[in-house]
């Protein structure tokens, strides 16, 4: 039997949560990159939105990134990240997941060509989760559960299948030569794998098998879900480690309370 969906949303926002938070802290940190002449300069990012590079919305975009208006952004989202992790019912968690939401959006604009399938994820996770708190009916806020957990759903299955028919990911070439890069690799860990093809092989097939499997396992109920979101979880961590993806982790594990859900539906339309 799934939990109850009060539950499951709490779970889904919090984890949606603490990744945007990750993602603003690791923003403020690429100052470097951000500042001019660096290869996330907004003066350049810019120019490739129409929108965002002249009027009043450029203007205004101008004043927010920059390094004052970047300081209030990562602050305002911590602040409003913190109050959602604050036990028991002190705040209305609605105005507190727009802020998020809000923020993130601007700090995704802001990111221009640098962001990634984690960032992607996170926006409709949150865009979820304001919809739930916004709906008027059961039904609705079941919509909206469900509506993340297909998201997560479908973008294992799309990551799995994408592998499964790449020969270099299925010979293990892929994920060795990912492991060898500057950018998402590990010096020991890609070496190793290097040295030792079969353990690349055998590794690529395990993240290949897991991401496939998302389907069958909610298909299959809550059990085999459960099962999915313990495999889920310590693929993400391996991730995070190895290659330093730290909202990975969040940003889909808050698809799992809508991919249980979404279990839960089908285990009682089967009558299980």
């Amino acid at each position: 039997m799934s939990p109850p969906p009060e539950s499951l949303a709490s779970a889904m926002v919090l984890m949606a949560g603490v990744g945007a938070g990750l993602v603003a802290l690791e923003l403020s940190g690429l100052r470097a990159q951000l500042g001019v002449g660096g290869i996330l300069d907004w003066g350049i990012l810019r120019t490739g939105l129409r929108s965002t590079s002249c009027g009043a919305p450029g203007r205004a975009l101008q004043v927010v990134y920059g390094a004052a208006g970047m300081s209030w952004l990562v602050a305002g989202q911590v602040l409003a990240v913190a109050v959602l992790l604050l036990p028991g019912a002190a705040f209305e968690p609605l105005p507190w997941l727009v802020v998020v939401l809000t923020v993130h959006l601007l700090l995704v604009l802001r990111l221009g060509h640098g962001i990634d399938a984690g960032d992607r994820m996170l926006t409709l996770v949150l865009v979820g989760g304001v919809a739930y708190y916004l709906a008027s009916g059961p039904l609705a806020r079941d919509v909206a559960l469900w509506f993340v957990g297909a998201q997560g759903m479908l973008a294992y299955t799309a990551a799995g299948w994408t592998k499964l028919v790449s020969a270099r990911w299925r010979s293990g070439d892929a994920l060795s030569s990912i492991l060898s890069t500057r950018a998402f690799g590990h010096p020991r860990v890609g070496s190793a794998l290097r040295a030792h093809p079969c353990v690349s092989r055998g590794l690529s097939w395990v993240v290949i098998a897991v991401e496939c499997s998302a389907p069958i396992a909610v298909l299959g109920g809550v059990r085999t879900t459960l099962l999915f979101v313990g495999a889920g979880l310590l693929l993400h961590l391996g991730i995070a480690v190895v290659m330093r993806l730290n909202h990975f982790v969040w940003a889909f594990a808050a698809t799992y309370p809508g991919m249980l859900h979404l279990a839960g539906a089908v285990d009682g339309l089967l009558g299980r």
